[in-house]
């Protein structure tokens, strides 16, 4: 991933949690990319992971490689971070500032067959707080505790899915918008 090194004095995932916390969520996703494209990020989310996306184009097979994160991104380290939420206009900035894409349905859904870590969702209830850091953090620890056990026989860097919402792009987000009335 096309990041500057991490710095020595770069806040841990917990730490980052904590100091934006209380922060609206315009000031909370400048400090999230602001860290994110410092370099503020684990190093197992530097190397991508090959998936094969295999489909019809015009009636012939096809199939080409992609190369994604093995994980959802996070601002830390390996040892604390912390899977960082934010909204679709900020994944495309970041996505946009390290030459990646974001995914399409379709290459979502062939990352989660390619995952060598499959675990089971654990969505947040929906509620007014459901995009509040404190919910955010509980969340994080809770894909955290699913993962710890798997690390022996896959480490940081293997392929995970099923943990969090992904943001996609798609055509049939701009046809569903209605206009303000």
């Amino acid at each position: 991933l096309p990041l500057p090194a991490r710095s020595v004095g770069a806040l841990s995932g917990s730490a980052f949690g904590a100091s934006i916390s209380t922060l609206p969520r315009a000031d909370r996703e400048e400090a999230i990319a602001r860290e994110i494209l410092a370099g503020n990020v684990p190093d197992f989310l530097r190397v991508l992971v090959p998936v094969r996306v295999s489909g019809l184009v015009q009636g012939s097979p096809r199939s080409l490689t992609i190369h994604v994160l093995p994980d959802y991104v996070a601002v830390g380290t390996d040892s604390d971070y912390f899977l960082i939420p934010m909204s679709p206009i900020l994944a495309q900035r970041i996505a946009d500032s390290c030459g990646c894409v974001l995914p399409t349905k379709k290459m979502v859904d062939s990352i989660y067959v390619a995952a060598a870590v499959k675990l089971a969702p654990k969505p947040i209830a929906p509620s007014g707080a459901m995009i509040t850091v404190p919910v955010f953090l509980a969340h994080n620890d809770s894909v955290r505790l699913q993962r710890w056990p798997l690390l022996g026989a896959f480490p940081q860097g293997r392929l995970v899915g099923g943990t969090k919402k992904d943001v996609i792009i798609s055509n049939k987000i701009t046809t569903a918008l209605k206009p303000n009335v």
